[in-house]
């Protein structure tokens, strides 16, 4: 029994020996990436500030194919390279480069701090930091190669693209991908500040009635985060942004600790979120679908946004009871787009007339209300039972509502509908407004389109990548398209919704309720 034993043990030993050796193998394979720190002085958007950025490359990385990216705030977080190298050599996540910013910081002559830039550029909800990485940040990126000379060269796939950060870093990392879908599609956001700081608590509700954006998100916070008697639980702020995500019908995951206001929990769990960010790539990100009823009833989840090429600029849009659309360009020359998609150029504007009077009186789209108190620069539309008037307000989120007494007058005019005006802006211009059949109001603004019931609360937005939406209409076959001018490139999009025009007859419908 003795030697049997003694047999036993020295196979155990043998063993053991042969895993420790394999282990040691194994950890041998993993091969450090290279970090590199850099400065950047340049930046034209956010003037005198200095900021220090570290790019992690890879062992893995050739420049032969584009490595993914990955965008991470206040420097290196969760020991990021140690781990990345890891999960590179088991191959659980795609080659990635690392970017790690920091924010700005102004300096005076003598290297003092006379201004820290962190909390304007990282909890701002606008598109003002996304626009910093990808016009100024990630070119200076590019100028530099690994030490060994290798380029550096980065996939332009948003699936491709990944953002974190910590505190007022993970909600200006979820900013970026709001924003610029397009650019980024993954997200970890940890101890994010969803509160009111510069607006960052209006995310619930935008997230809710904005329909849904492709991107995969995961939160972390714990219960004993911040509590700060200005701004609100820190927790519970994180807990309404996995509560509006899911609602929204985001690809959402999140794990809620014990712990504070640190980056333990959230380096402890930063190799399971880079497997679950990262899972079943290269497989696009698809968005989800809602659970916002006026959203469901306007959407047709089969037909995306598309660019109609023109051949000019287009400015504002009306559209007739045909389905017309008519704009001009920044010359003045009026063009007429026929529901077939066929563009006609008409004759130039004349000074300082505008778009729907040279329309009236060239009988393309007429109605008796058409000259109603039009002001510089506000717009008017016209209930569908014409018996309500509504005129936006300059340099306001406000659009009145007027009804149309007996004499054909408006009278008992209010501010009706309120809008979003969550970008931090100081003014809202608000583009034209029209309807459709069931009396809601679209409204073309800085956020997108949008869309109000009768009692004037925005229950849905419509979004486009490029940007702020200057113009809105209904048009095409039976007005079931809507059209919106960004960034002077028309779009167009069928909905499960018809739009009617001034130039229509009155339309009866029921009222929506008290609300």
């Amino acid at each position: 029994m003795k030697r049997i034993f003694t047999a036993y043990c020295s196979i155990l030993v043998v063993f053991c020996v042969q895993v420790m050796q394999a282990g040691s193998q194994e950890q041998k394979e993993i091969k450090e990436g290279e970090v590199i720190k850099r400065s950047f002085t340049q930046s034209a958007i956010y003037p005198g500030t200095t900021r220090d950025y570290w790019i992690y490359i890879p062992h893995e990385y050739t420049p032969n194919k584009p490595a993914c990216l990955y965008v991470g705030m206040d420097g290196i977080p969760y020991n990021a390279p140690t781990v990345l190298d890891s999960l590179l050599a088991a191959k659980e996540v795609p080659v990635m480069i690392g970017v790690f910013v920091s924010s700005g910081t102004v300096f005076d002559t003598n290297g003092d701090v006379i201004r820290f830039n962190r909390s304007n550029e990282f909890d701002k909800m606008d598109d003002t930091f996304a626009r910093f990485i990808l016009e100024e940040l990630l070119p200076d990126f590019e100028k530099h190669r690994a030490s060994d000379g290798r380029p550096l060269r980065l996939s332009k796939n948003p699936n491709d693209r990944m953002l974190s950060g910590n505190s007022s870093g993970a909600i200006c990392a979820f900013t970026l991908a709001w924003q610029r879908p397009d650019m980024f599609r993954r997200v970890f956001s940890a101890i994010g500040t969803y509160v009111p700081m510069r607006g960052g608590n209006e995310y619930p509700p935008l997230i809710r009635k904005t329909e849904p954006k492709p991107l995969r998100i995961f939160l972390q916070d714990g219960t004993k985060d911040t509590w700060n008697p200005l701004f609100g639980s820190w927790y519970e702020a994180n807990v309404l942004m996995e509560s509006a995500l899911r609602f929204a019908g985001y690809d959402i995951a999140h794990e809620w600790g014990t712990g504070g206001h640190d980056d333990k929990h959230a380096a402890a769990i930063f190799p399971n979120v880079m497997r679950w960010l990262w899972r079943d790539w290269p497989e696009e990100i698809k968005k989800g679908i809602s659970a916002n009823d006026m959203l469901q009833r306007i959407i047709d989840e089969e037909e995306p946004w598309e660019k109609v090429d023109l051949p000019f600029a287009p400015q504002e849009l009306i559209a007739n009871s045909e389905g017309d659309l008519f704009s001009y360009n920044a010359e003045g020359m009026v063009f007429k787009l026929d529901k077939d998609g066929q563009v006609t150029p008409l004759s130039p504007l004349p000074p300082g007339e505008k778009l729907r009077h040279f329309l009236h009186e060239n009988k393309l789209c007429i109605h008796p209300f058409i000259h109603l108190f039009q002001e510089e620069d506000t717009h008017t539309a016209l209930f569908p039972n014409h018996k309500l008037l509504m005129q936006t307000e300059m340099h306001s989120h406000w659009i009145y509502s007027s009804v149309i007494g007996d004499e054909g007058k408006p009278v008992y005019k209010q501010r009706w509908y309120w809008l979003h005006n969550t970008d931090n802006r100081d003014i809202a211009p608000v583009g034209n407004i029209c309807f459709d059949t069931g009396g809601n109001l679209y409204a073309a603004t800085a956020m997108g389109i949008q869309v109000c019931d009768q009692n004037g609360r925005v229950r849905a937005i419509l979004t486009l990548p490029s940007g702020s939406i200057t113009s809105v209409c209904f048009g095409g076959n039976g007005l079931r398209t809507l059209y919106a001018v960004s960034q002077g490139l028309l779009y167009k999009r069928k909905l499960n919704a018809s739009g009617v025009t001034p130039d229509m007859p009155p339309i009866q419908l029921p009222p929506q309720g008290m609300g």
